[in-house]
């Protein structure tokens, strides 16, 4: 159910105004190189955000064997509940915008990130920090990322970050208090901070 509803949050939508030609241009070309075209079905903001987790595969990297997906698979074989501390509606809302300006800013973000060729790099260095425990690097992602130059881009991590991992954290707690062990797993991101 949360895969559908995610999935169902990220189709494009007809009653969204379309990117401006340029941009479109840009994002068609992208999803040639990533040999990614089935992604067009999606909102273009969806379709960034998608193209730079594939932008991982040149590294070895693929989100399909990503650890949220191999503990999904190893607690429903165990035939242990899982629970989402986030619903797909708020994932959806966090992660895209129904503005068209914001979109066409995220888009054109996501695609800079594609064109220069530090998407991959970005990915396999975030691996890398994360499979090596060093905390203290990712504690100082906006300082390194390249995605916190401006306001905007710094409100936005602090939206898409920060401001989710108190509802988290209560989220955990709130499992903890019905008495049962818990194994939660959240981003690497979600990990640092207060």
């Amino acid at each position: 159910e949360v895969i559908k509803g995610i999935a169902e949050g990220m189709k494009a939508r007809d009653d969204v105004p379309e990117l401006a030609a340029g941009l479109q241009a840009r994002l068609e070309l992208q999803r040639q190189i990533a040999c990614a075209e089935q992604v067009a079905v999606l909102r273009p903001d969806a379709q960034v955000v998608t193209l730079l987790a594939l932008a991982g595969r040149s590294r070895g990297l693929d989100a399909d064997y990503g650890v949220e997906m191999m503990l999904a698979g190893i607690a429903s074989g165990a035939k242990k509940p899982i629970i989402g501390l986030e619903t797909p509606e708020i994932q959806i809302r966090e992660l895209f915008s129904d503005d068209p300006a914001v979109v066409a800013e995220n888009v054109s973000d996501g695609l800079r990130q594609l064109e220069d060729g530090k998407a991959p790099e970005m990915l396999t260095l975030m691996t890398d920090l994360w499979a090596d425990g060093k905390q203290d690097k990712l504690e100082n992602y906006a300082d390194w990322c390249d995605c916190a130059n401006t306001p905007r881009e710094r409100a936005q991590l602090k939206r898409l970050i920060d401001d989710r991992n108190p509802a988290m954290a209560d989220g955990i707690v709130n499992l903890l208090k019905e008495g049962d062990t818990v194994f939660a797993a959240v981003g690497t991101l979600h990990m640092v901070g207060p």
